[in-house]
This record gives structure tokens, C-alpha cells and sequence, in this order.
């Protein structure tokens, strides 16, 4: 076990070996650590004051299992990245925002409790978590990053809370699990890619959606679909490949803009049923 004095200024810590759990200061302001761990154990982390976290190499996050974080503002970029073997994770009930690719990769995590401070989930937060089976997005979440849980396999649903207004790009990309997702009140914004490759079986998209990504919804399973009126932008082949997709007509009374790269790249591509396309007189480009 090591354990810090409380002090007030950067530690700088290297090359201690065959520790089996790190109790931090409560003091300690900055934290940068680099080849702490050198055995092939598995570790615990406490951390209680820091107002920064830096692990500068992945011999130190590939041996941690446990985090703990008592008072916390907001965790650094790639500060868990590669802990595979993380299986835990306790946030302070003040964090403010969760730092891209804070928890990428991190495939031994299966759920983690997001406090209700919290308005910011980062690009990459969760990406690749494979392990993760559920998560809650706490009401007080604006915005949810670019490929903020991509490759999630094992989230089988989500609720996005009317507080969200943008979902980034890719931020559920390829989560072959998720079958049910509920789309918040107040997204103007679903990012190209969002939700492509989950095999949804349903889907409302709420009014207050202005945009549609590219590919957002490609390959999805749901059969019906509504775009509401207040949709001014569709990317390219937002909707291709929803093969159970059972659309006869398509009403757009506001749409501005819908992309196609080529003759080959098409919104509905696979979509054998839809006969009809009524699109309003505020239309400025269909195409490229």
C-alpha cells in the first residue's frame, strides 16, 4: 500500500513498484503519474481532492480495477483509457463533465452511475466499452460527444433525457445490442452515424429535431418512421438499409436540404415500398 501526505501542489510520482493500492492525499491538487505499477497484480485507486488527474502511461491503467473519486470537478482526457480490467467506478456527486476517451476501452466495465452535476459526456467517454450492459444519462446532461459509446455491444437500451439537445456523431455507432432507444425532447441535432448499425426495433424522433445526419439511422430494424415537419436537413443515406422499413409515403413540409452524393448513394436505399415523396416550397437542394 502507498499513501501520500496531504500536500498542495503537483505530485509527481514514478517508478514505485509492487504497490497494491494507492490511497491519494486529500490535498493533492494535480496528480501526474507514470510507471507506478511494474508487477503484473491487480490495483485499487482512491482518489479524494485532486482537481486534475493525469496517468501518463498505460503500465498504470492497464493494472487498476477499481476507482474511486470523492470530490471531483471533472476528470481529464484519457485519464482510464485502456483499463481493461476496470470493473468499478464511483464519481463524485459535483463532477461537471465526463473528458474525452476518459473511459475508452475500458471493457471490464459493465455499468457506471453518471451523477446528476454532470452536463457534458465527452467524444469518446465509453467508446468501445464492451462490456457495459446499461447506462443512465442523468437529466442534467446537455450534450453527448462523438462516438461517445460507439461499440457498446452489450447496451441493449437507452434513454436520452429531455435535457440533451445534441447527439454526436457516431455516439452510438455499431451497438449491435441496442434495440430500444428514446430520444429526448429536446435533440435538434442527431449527428451522422448516431445510431448506424444498431438494430433498433422503434423509433420516435421528437419534434424538435432540425437535423439528421448522414447515415444516422442506417441499418436499423425498426418498420415505421415518422420525420417530423420541423426537419430541415437530411444527409446522405440517413435512412439506407433499414430493410423492415414499411414506408409508403414520406411527408417533408420544411425540409431545406437532402444530400445524395451520387445516383448510387439514396436516403431510402433498400426501401421497396415507399411510392411517395411530398416535400414542401422551402426545398433550396436535393443532391450533392
Amino acid at each position: 500500500t502507498f499513501k501520500t501526505s496531504s500536500v498542495n501542489e503537483l505530485v509527481q510520482i514514478a517508478n514505485i513498484k509492487n504497490a497494491t493500492k494507492i490511497d491519494w492525499g486529500d490535498g493533492a491538487v494535480n496528480l501526474e503519474l507514470e510507471h507506478i505499477y511494474q508487477d503484473p497484480g491487480e490495483h485499487e485507486c482512491k482518489i479524494y481532492d485532486a482537481t486534475a488527474i493525469a496517468f501518463g502511461s498505460p503500465i498504470v491503467t492497464s493494472k487498476i480495477i477499481k476507482a474511486k473519486i470523492s470530490k471531483k470537478v471533472s476528470i481529464d482526457h484519457h485519464t482510464f483509457e485502456g483499463c481493461s480490467k476496470l470493473k468499478e467506478v464511483t464519481l463524485p456527486n459535483n463532477m461537471a463533465s465526463i473528458g474525452s476517451s476518459v473511459f475508452s476501452w475500458c471493457s471490464s466495465l459493465t455499468s457506471i452511475e453518471i451523477p446528476d452535476s454532470v452536463t457534458s459526456i465527452g467524444d469518446s467517454a465509453f467508446y468501445e466499452c464492451s462490456g457495459l450492459t446499461s447506462i443512465v444519462i442523468p437529466d442534467s446532461v446537455t450534450t453527448i460527444g462523438e462516438y461517445a459509446f460507439l461499440g457498446c455491444d452489450k447496451l441493449t437500451s437507452v434513454v436520452i433525457p429531455d435535457s440533451v439537445t445534441t447527439i454526436g456523431n457516431s455516439a452510438f455507432y455499431d451497438c449491435s445490442g441496442l434495440t430500444s432507444v428514446v430520444i429526448g425532447n429536446s435533440v435538434t441535432t442527431i449527428g451522422a452515424r448516431a445510431f448506424s448499425g444498431c438494430p433498433l426495433t422503434e423509433i420516435v424522433i421528437p419534434n424538435s429535431v432540425t437535423y439528421i445526419g448522414e447515415h444516422a439511422f442506417e441499418g436499423c430494424d425498426f418498420k415505421t418512421l415518422t420525420i417530423p415537419d420541423n426537419v430541415t436537413f437530411i444527409g446522405n443515406e440517413a435512412f439506407a438499409y433499414c430493410s423492415n422499413l414499411e414506408m409508403h409515403s414520406l411527408c417533408l413540409p420544411k425540409i431545406k436540404v437532402i444530400t445524395l452524393v451520387s445516383s448510387d448513394y439514396r436516403l431510402f436505399s433498400s426501401n421497396t415500398m415507399l411510392k411517395g415523396v411530398w416535400i414542401g416550397k422551402d426545398i433550396v437542394g436535393i443532391g450533392k
